[in-house]
């Protein structure tokens, strides 16, 4: 199955007009041309499917029968519904084989496994945590934690058992 590429759409755009004006013999210096193409790829990329498959629905449908509000979107070239359940707002990811990949909700610290909080406690300060978000996935449970200091945001994630699993964050510089 072809995935689409990690490249910005307005990116992805000008790379193809570049890739292809020698063949549509518009010259480079046309705005109308550039805008004629930038409309026609756009045309040609948004064709995908517009709603989930019936496949998606009947699974979704399986694992969250009382579900609320039920809103589908594309993601990342994903499906992804955001719902409510149980009184908690939900966020479901599904891939275009019609494979569940995950699903999210927060929750409060106090409800992470005692485990996963006396690790998570004696590594980051309690004081900088944002929210965190339990993750279920095909082959496992995740905890993440989002962080959220003077310089930087990141988020810290752990597994069901206590045991690091990653860090990714976004370091804030100064501008002194």
């Amino acid at each position: 199955m072809l995935k689409r590429p990690k490249v910005p759409m307005g990116d992805l755009a000008l790379i193809l007009y570049r890739m292809h004006t020698k063949t549509l013999r518009i010259p480079h210096h046309s705005i109308y041309g550039m805008w004629l193409y930038i409309m026609a790829m756009g045309l040609l990329l948004g064709c995908g499917p517009k709603d989930p498959t019936a496949r998606i629905l009947k699974d979704f449908e399986e694992k969250f029968a009382d579900a609320q509000q039920v809103h589908w979107k594309d993601y990342q070239g994903n499906w992804e519904a955001t719902f409510q359940w149980h009184g908690s707002t939900y966020s479901a990811l599904y891939d275009l084989d019609d494979s569940w990949i995950q699903t999210k909700h927060q929750i409060k610290l106090e409800a992470a496994p005692m485990l996963v909080r006396e690790v998570f406690e004696r590594h980051y300060d309690v004081e900088y945590l944002t929210s965190v978000l339990e993750v279920e996935m095909p082959r496992a449970t995740y905890y993440e934690f989002n962080m959220d200091t003077l310089d930087e945001t990141y988020r810290v994630i752990y597994d069901a058992h206590g045991k690091f699993f990653e860090r990714e964050g976004e370091l804030y510089r100064s501008l002194e």
